[in-house]
């Protein structure tokens, strides 16, 4: 009696062949999926905080730029990369005339408005757009996790959280343009990206500040000195209180539980000092300090905000 037994020769190879093919998918996926959150993470969340560095750098620029209506307003908004269809009045803009960062990646264009208040003093809207180009794939992901990157970009459901944030990315189009126009809903339009030497669209991340820059009063400060500014010593403070709430109660801020009837008017003892010689002992100052050209840093004895770069009017 004869026995037949199949070839089963080729069995092993099919099994062989399916097992290589389901660990090339699988490999493939896991490939595909790092890259992405590599391109995310190492490329797109770099330029989400770059194009915020240059916003307030542009920021700063109108700023300094603002300073001058006292200092020397003849030279206003007349440097370069400044431009208004009316200079008297403004709006003027600024436009950064060579892109800085590190790879020549970031820009900034600002615009500053001007208005008066009620009380008849001058101020100024400044609104910077830092703008900074995204390497990399011009894709993104798809998850919303806010542990991941979320995190990297503030509150969770402020704007989103996670990618979401990320996906602000200006691959063909400003989006903030055709969303939000001028920032306040005017003149909504759409308006491609900047595009390569080829043609092809340059991927970009837009971030915008807002601020208003408002004068110091004449009457802004406890303690105002056309000179050098010396103490107060250990036994000496600089405070602020209402007096018709009677006398000064040092429990106010030196230890305790602040009183609330009185905490309200104190920590305004600003101190302003028109020159560069500011010497601070070991009194406490509460308030604010302002000096011309002093390297003064904050000191555990000030509790308000240190600004070296002003030019103090007697």
């Amino acid at each position: 009696m004869k026995i037949c037994v199949r070839n089963q020769n080729g069995s092993a190879i099919v099994c062989a062949l399916t097992t290589i093919l389901i660990i090339s998918i699988v490999g493939a996926n896991v490939l595909m999926n790092c890259t992405s959150r590599y391109n995310i993470t190492a490329k797109q969340v770099s330029a989400w905080r770059d194009a915020l560095a240059a916003a307030e750098a542009g920021a700063d620029i109108a700023f300094a730029e603002t300073r001058k209506t006292f200092s020397n307003p003849a030279t206003q908004f007349t440097g370069t990369g400044w431009s208004s269809s009316d200079t008297s009045v403004g709006p003027w803009t600024y436009t950064m005339p060579t892109p800085i960062g590190a790879s020549g990646n970031l820009s900034a264009t600002v615009t500053v408005d001007n208005f008066t208040t009620v009380d008849g003093y001058r101020c100024y809207r400044i609104r910077s757009a830092g703008t900074a180009r995204v390497f990399g794939l011009r894709r993104t992901g798809m998850d919303d996790t806010p542990a991941r990157v979320g995190s990297s970009f503030g509150t969770s459901g402020a704007r989103g959280a996670g990618d979401s944030l990320v996906r602000k990315i200006d691959f063909n189009f400003d989006h903030f343009l055709a969303t939000y126009g001028d920032g306040d809903g005017n003149n909504k339009r759409i308006v491609a990206v900047p595009t390569d030497a080829n043609g092809q669209p340059i991927a970009q991340i837009a971030r915008r500040v807002e601020l208003i820059a408002v004068p110091i009063m004449t009457v802004n400060g406890a303690i105002k000195t056309s000179g050098s500014f010396y103490g107060p010593g250990s036994s000496g403070l600089i405070d602020s209180f209402n007096s018709k709430n009677g006398p000064y109660d040092p429990n106010v801020v030196l230890g305790g539980t602040p009183l609330p009837q009185y905490y309200s008017d104190s920590h305004d003892g600003n101190v302003i000092c028109g020159s560069s010689d500011f010497t601070s002992l070991t009194g406490d100052i509460y308030g604010n300090v302002t000096t011309d050209g002093a390297a003064l840093k904050t000191t555990k004895y000030i509790t308000g905000t240190i600004d070296n770069n002003v030019q103090v009017i007697i």
